[in-house]
């Protein structure tokens, strides 16, 4: 044979390509649709999530400068559980610079990463803000950290929120980072709607 370097190459590529015995195919689609529902499975921090679904009567203080007053509106905000438990959806109406406000957040507890993870929109804006971060063991705090854009200076700042669960108190801190100092920005309390 005049190529038998390529002969061989070709033959070798040519068996990897082979399917696998049907019995390791079978193990692994076991293993993988094991491992899937495994992470597609609502379990401890979801339940620490669905603490505060229902509806909320609060108060929002926002600080557009650190060291000046804060605006002060009421807003109600319902919390549900969506997707058989998985995610929890928050909707929440209030007023911003005398306008109505509209915003929705989604959160997740991820149990591949093992992280909460957090979108938000609302009708001030047109992007989809993102956030990760950690619940504690006993499942009543929530801390995320996300980045974003101002509008004006189009410099990227960073944001970090507090969220206490609770079925009896609603408690939500959010912090700005510029110049190298973090402010508090937002706080939201409120009560349970009877």
């Amino acid at each position: 044979m005049k190529y038998p370097v390529l002969f061989a190459a070709l033959l070798l590529s040519s068996l990897a390509l082979w399917p696998a015995p049907a019995a390791a195919q079978n193990e692994d689609m076991a293993a993988m649709m094991e491992a899937w529902q495994k992470a597609g499975q609502p379990g401890t921090h979801h339940k620490h999530l669905a603490k505060i679904v229902g509806t909320w009567e609060a108060e929002t203080k926002m600080w557009m400068d650190p060291s000046g007053e804060p605006m002060v509106t009421p807003a109600t905000i319902e919390y549900k559980m969506i997707m058989d438990g998985r995610y929890l959806m928050e909707m929440i109406s209030s007023e911003f610079m005398g306008q109505p406000f509209m915003g929705h957040g989604l959160y997740a507890f991820n149990n591949i990463t093992g992280k909460v993870q957090a979108i938000w929109i609302d009708n001030t804006a047109t992007g989809i803000y993102s956030y990760e971060g950690t619940i504690n063991e006993a499942g009543d705090e929530i801390v995320l950290k996300g980045k974003y854009i101002d509008p004006l200076t189009k410099e990227t700042k960073t944001g970090r929120s507090v969220m206490r669960l609770s079925a009896d108190v609603l408690h939500v801190v959010s912090y700005e980072t510029s110049g190298g100092e973090e402010w508090k920005m937002m706080e939201i309390t409120g009560k349970r709607k009877s």
